[in-house]
């Protein structure tokens, strides 16, 4: 494999890794709102923008990204994060519920002891940051660069789910190469718009020729010898292997009851 085709490989994101990424540039962005609300705030009292000014007044409001991160809770499912039009909603939504919760505080606290200005500056900043970074994440971080590329082991109805999960989703999580299936009469045909590309003697070239990051194993009863030696000859390679109901729960947070 050509070092671009390696440098292709890596840049594929797993499930995992995209919501902790998510989770990063949310906090970067409502961190950075926060320095500047408190620089804002600063200029209005006579301490300046200064540690004591932190330690006297806003000691609470360096916890404000963390409020943030859980006013974003959904938008941390994959399938909306990756949505311009569900992320638009999710933010204006946050916001809303942090406008709601804030003045609940407020006027249930001592008169003065609370600022205005500053918890508006915050919002305000952490909206247009947030959604910059948001926009970010759909343009770039859900192209096809950034997909992993996948082999379904299985072309049975376990298989077959895994692929029409992952195609109706949008944008698709993986980008579905095609089957593998011993069965000789599935070979060869395309099924819900996927080939079955071969059997367990073509794994490993399919894997080369295709530039395969990740295995979902989708055969969930009794798996013969050969396709058993030639999954653990891939996982070797550095392959990921993942077993079709634990790929289906972190794709729709859910179970496949009927599959098990």
């Amino acid at each position: 494999m050509s070092p671009a085709e390696q440098k292709n490989r890596r840049l594929g994101l797993q499930t995992g890794e995209r919501v902790l990424l998510l989770i990063f540039g949310d906090l970067i962005m409502a961190s950075t709102a926060t320095f500047l609300a408190l620089a804002m705030w600063a200029q209005l009292d006579w301490l300046g923008f200064s540690l004591d000014f932190v330690r006297t007044r806003a000691a609470w409001f360096v916890f404000l990204p963390l409020v943030w991160l859980l006013l974003m809770v959904n938008l941390y499912d994959l399938r909306r994060a990756g949505l311009w039009r569900e992320v638009q909603r999710g933010i204006i939504g946050a916001a809303s519920v942090g406008v709601v919760i804030y003045l609940v505080f407020y006027f249930t606290s001592a008169p003065g002891s609370l600022p205005r200005r500053a918890i508006l500056y915050f919002l305000f900043l952490t909206v247009i940051l947030t959604t910059i970074w948001r926009w970010i994440y759909v343009r770039v971080f859900t192209a096809p660069t950034f997909m992993r590329r996948i082999l379904i082991v299985g072309a049975g109805e376990s298989g077959r789910t895994m692929s029409t999960v992952i195609q109706e989703m949008t944008p698709p999580p993986f980008d579905v190469v095609g089957f593998v299936d011993d069965d000789q009469t599935k070979q060869g045909q395309e099924i819900d718009g996927v080939h079955v590309l071969g059997g367990n003697k073509d794994l490993l070239g399919l894997i080369e020729a295709n530039q395969i990051s990740d295995i979902i194993v989708a055969i969930l009863g009794p798996m013969n010898g050969e396709m058993f030696q030639v999954l653990l000859d891939a996982q070797e390679r550095g392959l990921q292997i993942i077993r079709m109901p634990v790929a289906y729960e972190e794709l729709l947070g859910q179970v496949p009851i009927r599959h098990l």
